[in-house]
């Protein structure tokens, strides 16, 4: 696992709204086939997903700007059914990663909404650190010397994520495979090249940022 920790350590490089929590279809959640989370109704007209990488700013940005939208206008009203998968591009963001997914069904939104609305500070604590001490921590804490510097541990604790759970589910080496393997298949078999990236109803488009979005998902709907 190190190993494969060190090999993605390459570049490692506020507040955000939170979801609805009064609608009706944004509260059933699921976790789809390709081992994404999910949202909405299951038999939407249009499925959404969101490749996202928790270190990415782009990532952050279209949470900020787009979740509330997204949610209200076309989750919880059963248009969209809106699944997130992840990609991972270095440590840092595999560790958020799976410290979402450690948070289940229930508060994985929550917590990659929490980890991206507060990505410049704990990954400025990182960027903080030269890389040879960084790769030293890897080597002798793993994923757990990450998040307990770069602070997403104590973000973790307020979300509701109790230590233990976050220690014992970061050392899983399952966790690690299914989330190297969901990057993969993003790349080799849907061409995501960065994030974040969308696929409307299993196709990559172009867009990347709420504006150029919403027009598809609109078009999708009325299709």
């Amino acid at each position: 696992m190190i190993r494969l920790l060190l090999a993605l350590a390459a570049a490692m490089l506020v507040a955000a709204p939170s979801f609805a929590q009064d609608g009706t279809w944004s509260q059933t959640r699921a976790v789809t086939d390709a081992s994404g989370y999910a949202m909405g109704n299951p038999q939407a007209p249009v499925h959404l997903v969101e490749y996202v990488s928790i270190t990415c700013p782009h990532c952050a940005h279209f949470m900020a700007e787009a979740m509330e939208p997204l949610v209200a206008d076309y989750v919880d009203t059963g248009k969209v059914y809106f699944e997130i998968r992840n990609f991972i591009r270095d440590p840092a963001d595999l560790a958020g990663a799976m410290m979402a997914r450690c948070s289940g069904t229930e508060g994985f939104f929550s917590m990659t909404d929490t980890l991206l609305a507060n990505q410049q500070s704990w990954l400025g604590a990182l960027q903080a650190k030269p890389a040879n001490e960084l790769n030293t921590l890897l080597q002798t804490e793993g994923l757990e010397g990450i998040v307990t510097v770069s602070g997403m541990a104590a973000l973790a604790e307020a979300e509701g994520l109790d230590p233990a759970t976050r220690v014992q589910c970061l050392s899983g080496q399952p966790h690690v495979d299914q989330l190297i393997n969901m990057t993969q298949v993003a790349r080799q078999e849907h061409g995501v090249r960065g994030t974040p990236s969308f696929l409307v109803n299993d196709v990559l488009v172009s867009a990347h940022d709420w504006a150029s979005l919403k027009p598809l998902l609109d078009a999708a709907s009325a299709e």
